[in-house]
């Protein structure tokens, strides 16, 4: 029996290194550094490479940089203004994993949340690059919360995964575009469940790494007077700016258009009835995304065209949910006698109401609701 010193040796595992890029302007160097990666006993991990179809986020991209040592994030204009990009270099720090930022170019623009860290850049430090892969990580200035507009959800109610990964699928689709207004809508009929939906969706937590400056809820309802000083104080503390401009609608409306031209936020317009008051809050924001909920068709159709029907529960969501609030198992509930018992009780006002994915075959689609008629 050879000596245990003459036993080969088990190889170590490459250390994993995800690279975080904008399509739009980053995927020629990306695989660049792919290539020098693994050539230099790395393991990098491309989206593009492993991901069959190209999903904008998902369970893969999670885990792979969950399981990564260190993230490469090559900084573009593309990178800058893309929520995909940030909620992979946000995920990374919060973990503690080793981010390294390349400059493309540079003149390249810089994250705030990156600017403590040691920029490379590829090829002509890949030296240097290689060692800071070894090196521990270097602690960076996370963004907080500041004031949290965001309404509580109910103090029952099932998280609803796919709907939220739907719709946070849509509010990233603008990826590559040169959208300065970028508009995403969830829509349905009154007590559908649009707007627990959209506060599950702001309390993602990729969604609120996307948005690192902030998120800001404004509520409009039917019964609005129209003054929109109140709403955006509540707005601008959410995003960090000082209250002193904000004291008239002139003024609110200047600082407003100001502040967010330079942020990467999500500004949610809740309740819509009547499209001038949702006009007044689009601006100019390329790194900012805006999200409304309605139940009025033609303001969907005359603000965008990335939406999300909210539908009623399934039969099986519906005995769940009321197994829920009647604290008992779902299967001690009486049997339902037909289909029609996930819709009297889905429809139901107050907390029971859910956002539902659309594909439930036979009940309103968003897409069949905007061919008709008003």
């Amino acid at each position: 029996m050879p000596p245990a010193s003459a036993k080969s040796k088990t190889k170590p595992s490459p250390r994993r290194v995800f690279i975080s890029y904008a399509r739009k302007d980053g995927a020629t160097l990306a695989h660049q550094l792919r290539d020098f990666l693994a050539q230099s006993n790395f393991g990098p991990w491309l989206d593009t490479h492993q991901i069959d179809g190209g999903a904008s986020w998902s369970r893969n991209i999670e885990d792979a940089i969950d399981n990564s040592h260190a993230l490469i994030a090559i900084l573009t204009e593309g990178s800058y203004v893309s929520e995909i990009c940030r909620a992979e270099q946000m995920r990374a720090l919060r973990a503690g994993k080793t981010v390294i930022p390349v400059l493309a170019k540079s003149t390249a623009p810089r994250p705030l949340f990156l600017e403590t860290l040691n920029y490379r850049q590829f090829p002509a430090q890949q030296n240097e690059l290689v060692k800071d892969l070894g090196a521990k990580p270097t602690q960076a200035v996370l963004p907080q919360l500041r004031y949290d507009t965001v309404p509580s959800p109910p103090q029952k109610f099932m998280p609803r995964e796919n709907a939220v990964a739907a719709v946070r699928h849509l509010l990233f689709s603008s990826e590559g575009s040169s959208e300065s207004i970028a508009v995403t809508a969830v829509a349905g009929m009154d007590g559908i469940g649009k707007t627990v939906l959209t506060i599950a969706l702001c309390r993602d937590p990729t969604v609120r790494d996307a948005f690192p400056d902030g998120i800001a809820w404004i509520t409009i309802g039917r019964e609005w007077n129209g003054d929109f000083v109140p709403r955006m104080r509540e707005a601008a503390k959410a995003l960090g700016d000082d209250l002193a401009a904000y004291d008239n609608p002139i003024a609110c409306q200047t600082q407003y258009r100001n502040l967010l031209r330079g942020k990467a936020a999500l500004v949610v317009i809740d309740d819509v009835w009547k499209i001038q008051h949702l006009e007044q809050l689009l601006v100019d924001s390329p790194r900012s995304r805006f999200l409304f909920t309605t139940r009025d068709k033609s303001i969907v159709r005359a603000k965008t065209n990335r939406f999300y029907a909210a539908d009623v529960l399934s039969t099986q969501e519906a005995r769940a949910l009321l197994a829920l609030w009647a604290n008992v198992e779902s299967g001690k509930l009486p049997p339902a006698e037909s289909a029609r018992f996930g819709r009297q009780n889905a429809e139901g006002v107050g907390p029971v109401d859910q956002p539902h994915a659309p594909h439930a075959e036979g009940r309103l689609r968003l897409d069949q609701w905007l061919g008709g008629n008003g």
